[in-house]
């Protein structure tokens, strides 16, 4: 919106909303062995947040058996889904306002301009 007081003095104003959903990132395959679920004690889930560390335990090591005893095993934390983490709502607000002055009667023009926004959304990084 905008309004000319006179030749000399205008305002304009600008005001955006935008809401939405983000997409929901949910697939859960396992990086690592495709086919595996959760109850693979290594798991690495796609859009699984917190596993992306494994570890390897050496049961012979730490018993202080000969190896091949009973062996080792590849484990990690279980993670948390995308889905319990993450809000899916998706917000922008933007707004301007200009006060548009002309002194003169040629083409000098002061403008006094502020602009404001802010919005919430996911960062759409590579892993997601």
């Amino acid at each position: 919106a905008a309004h000319a007081f006179s030749d000399k003095l205008a305002v304009k104003a600008n005001l955006s909303v935008l809401t939405g959903e983000d997409w929901h990132a949910n697939s859960r395959v396992d990086l690592n062995n495709p086919g595996a679920d959760r109850s693979n004690p290594a798991y690495d889930g796609l859009n699984v947040y917190g596993d992306e560390v494994s570890t390897t335990l050496d049961f012979d090591a730490a018993a202080g058996f000969p190896s091949g005893t009973v062996g080792s095993a590849t484990i990690s934390r279980t993670g948390y889904d995308e889905a319990d983490l993450a809000n899916y709502n998706a917000e922008s607000v933007k707004a301007d306002f200009a006060l548009h002055y002309r002194p003169f009667a040629d083409d000098l023009e002061v403008i006094l301009n502020s602009r404001i926004g802010r919005g919430t959304t996911i960062y759409q990084g590579a892993n997601r």
